[in-house]
């Protein structure tokens, strides 16, 4: 994974926001799978207010810098990333790993660069549903990048998911590798304006 901690190690301050509510863990797809579920509905507007709670949280904090604020997320975190860059929360850039390509919607105020890090194998997000997401993209103007990994399934990224025999994600080193140096490198782009 890329966990807050990581972040740290880079010299940002990481920041691992409570999506589920309640300080809730879970420790299968399934659980992970309903209370996601429940954060996506209405337009995803519950997500979208616990991931502006976590925004006006950390920028909160005396040592953050609120003009160098980014936000990032892995599968369901990375749907949440892609809401919170659609409601207009200036941050300066929003990524996602193997999320759910949620577009704006009608009345968002898409401000932030956005990241979307992608399994080209992905069977939850095939290649029509990127397309259409794309074309989405493209027709609200705002920027945007995709970076497709040969090869590479859901939750590509995360070492632990092959344990769950999840059909359609397993982990892909190559790929995770990659991904998180376009991470990095991203963020260091926009952190430099």
């Amino acid at each position: 994974g890329y966990p807050a901690e990581r972040m740290a190690g880079l010299g940002y301050v990481g920041f691992a926001a409570d999506m589920y509510g309640e300080a809730k863990l879970v420790s299968t797809p399934k659980e992970a799978g309903e209370l996601a579920g429940a954060n996506r509905a209405e337009k995803a507007a519950m997500g979208r207010r616990r991931a502006k709670l976590a925004y006006d949280a950390v920028t909160a904090l005396p040592f953050v810098d609120k003009e160098r604020v980014a936000v990032l997320g892995f599968c369901f975190g990375g749907t949440m990333s892609l809401e919170l860059a659609w409601s207009g929360v200036p941050v300066k850039g929003a990524i996602s790993f193997h999320g759910h390509p949620t577009a704006p919607q009608e009345g968002d105020s898409w401000t932030s660069d956005v990241l979307i890090l992608h399994g080209a194998d992905d069977p939850f997000v095939p290649a029509e549903m990127l397309a259409d997401f794309e074309s989405a993209l493209r027709a609200k103007k705002g920027e945007y990048e995709i970076v497709s990994y040969s090869g590479a399934v859901h939750s590509f990224t995360d070492p632990g998911v092959d344990k769950h025999g999840l059909e359609g994600a397993k982990y892909d080193e190559r790929a995770a590798t990659r991904a998180f140096a376009r991470c990095e490198a991203f963020l260091a782009e926009r952190f430099a304006r």
